[in-house]
C-alpha cells in the first residue's frame, strides 16, 4: 500500500480546516469566539497561522474573519510573550549564559527597541519562536506589542481579504 501523496495530503487538511470553520460559522458569536481562541493557542504553540487565517476569510468573510483573526493572533503572541517574561526567562538567560549573538541583539534592544522587535517579527521563524525569543530579551511589552500590531494585522487583512476572494 503506498502512502498518501502530499497534495492528497494538502486536500484533505484543507478540506478538514473548512468544514470545522464552517460548522464555527454556523454558531455565530460563539463560534467566531472559539475560533479566535483556538488561534490563540495555536499562535502559542505552533505559530503558522496563514492558513487558518485563510481559511477563516473563506468561512466567515474578510471583515469578521479579519477581526477574529486579529484578536486569536495578537492575544496568544502577547500571552506567549508575558508567558516566556514572567515565567521562563530566567531558565532560558541561564542556559544561555554570555551568549555573544544575544548580547549582541540585547545592544541593539537598548538602542532601537521597536527596530529590533519590528526585525524580529518579519524574521523567517515560526511565531511561537518570535514571540518567546523576545521576552528572554529586555524588549518591554509595550515596543512587542507595538510590533505585533504593525506586522500582524497587515498580514492577518491580508489573508482574510485572499481567503474571502478565494471562498
Amino acid at each position: 500500500l503506498l502512502p498518501p501523496s502530499p497534495a492528497s495530503l494538502l486536500a484533505s487538511s484543507r478540506a478538514r480546516l473548512l468544514s470545522a470553520l464552517s460548522r464555527l460559522e454556523r454558531a455565530g458569536p460563539l463560534g467566531l469566539a472559539t475560533y479566535s481562541l483556538a488561534l490563540c493557542l495555536w499562535e502559542m504553540t505552533a505559530g503558522i497561522t496563514t492558513p487558518a487565517e485563510t481559511a477563516a476569510g473563506a468561512a466567515f468573510g474578510r471583515v469578521r474573519g479579519g477581526l477574529a483573526s486579529g484578536a486569536g493572533k495578537v492575544s496568544g503572541a502577547l500571552a506567549s510573550f508575558l508567558l516566556g517574561r514572567y515565567i521562563f526567562h530566567d531558565r532560558v538567560r541561564a542556559r544561555l549564559g554570555d551568549h555573544e549573538v544575544l548580547s549582541l541583539v540585547q545592544e541593539s534592544v537598548r538602542e532601537r527597541p521597536l527596530r529590533v522587535a519590528l526585525l524580529l517579527r518579519f524574521s523567517p521563524l515560526p511565531e511561537f519562536a518570535k514571540n518567546y525569543g523576545m521576552a528572554v530579551l529586555d524588549v518591554r511589552f509595550r515596543w512587542f506589542a507595538a510590533a505585533v500590531a504593525l506586522h500582524g494585522l497587515p498580514f492577518t487583512a491580508l489573508w482574510s481579504c485572499l481567503g474571502d476572494e478565494t471562498a
